[in-house]
């Protein structure tokens, strides 16, 4: 084992050479192992030789979900997140994008595609479909996310208000001493809300108080995760921005 591992490049892509003459158990073997191969040059940030073994993996399995199902989600999830930070093959991403999306699988199996899906459309200056995609994604997941549409400024107090009363008297050690988040659901909405924040600073600015509100809150229900750095850091700008707190938007970003 230690010794394929050294050599893992090198053996599957001599073993992909002869793939056409394989039988469907050795296929099926030798596509685990590209899927072994991608992750480990992904891991490695080489991301266009990670695509090749991705590919690789897809056409022995046929390019079929029927073969072996989780493979399959798995090579189509990591082949569409290393075409996108390698810009590699863009249109082959939308249509894997749209494949996973299509399957009757869980929700969570189509995270990982519908975040590159967010952060794609993002970068292409989709902001309106990379704000839809996020919120509607965190509804599936059944927790609560606003419409993508302008707030009142009644709507903005109301939910600043409702969010002050939840954090109560936590000064910036006890916020970022909140519990560590668990729930791998909870955690999804979070950190798909925390995509969503950049393109709605810019397509859809008064709606971000809202959604950090909703983050801010999780954070005190249900714990603390990755996303939170970016969401306390987001709730000082609020503060600062729209609120003129400049003390507490400081003391709120120590929490960071």
């Amino acid at each position: 084992p230690d010794l394929l591992e050294e050599y893992l490049f090198e053996t599957v892509s001599l073993l992909n050479c002869a793939m056409s003459s394989m039988p469907d158990d050795e296929r099926q073997a030798l596509a685990k192992m590209n899927l072994r191969a991608g992750l480990k040059a992904s891991k490695n940030a080489a991301f266009e030789t990670a695509v090749v073994y991705f590919n690789s993996g897809r056409e022995l399995l046929d390019y079929s979900w029927k073969v072996d199902h989780d493979t399959m989600l798995q090579l189509c999830s990591e082949e569409v997140n290393a075409r996108f930070v390698s810009n590699e093959g863009l249109d082959t991403m939308n249509r894997l994008i749209y494949d996973v999306l299509s399957q009757p699988i869980p929700l969570r199996d189509k995270f990982k595609v519908t975040e590159v899906k967010v952060k794609s459309a993002l970068a292409a200056g989709n902001l309106q479909e990379s704000l839809d995609t996020a919120l509607e994604f965190c509804r599936k997941l059944g927790l609560p996310a606003p419409k993508n549409k302008p707030v009142s400024t009644f709507i903005i107090l109301k939910e600043y208000y409702r969010t002050k009363r939840v954090l109560g008297n936590r000064d910036a050690e006890q916020t970022a001493s909140l519990p560590e988040l668990s729930d791998e659901q909870i955690i999804m909405g979070q950190e798909m809300m925390r995509h969503s924040t950049t393109a709605c600073l810019l397509s859809q600015p008064t709606l971000l108080p809202i959604i950090i509100s909703i983050m801010i809150r999780s954070f005190v229900k249900f714990g603390i995760s990755a996303s939170s750095c970016d969401g306390f850091a987001c709730f000082g700008l609020v503060l600062c921005g729209f609120f003129r707190d400049l003390n507490k938007g400081r003391e709120m970003a120590k929490a960071v």
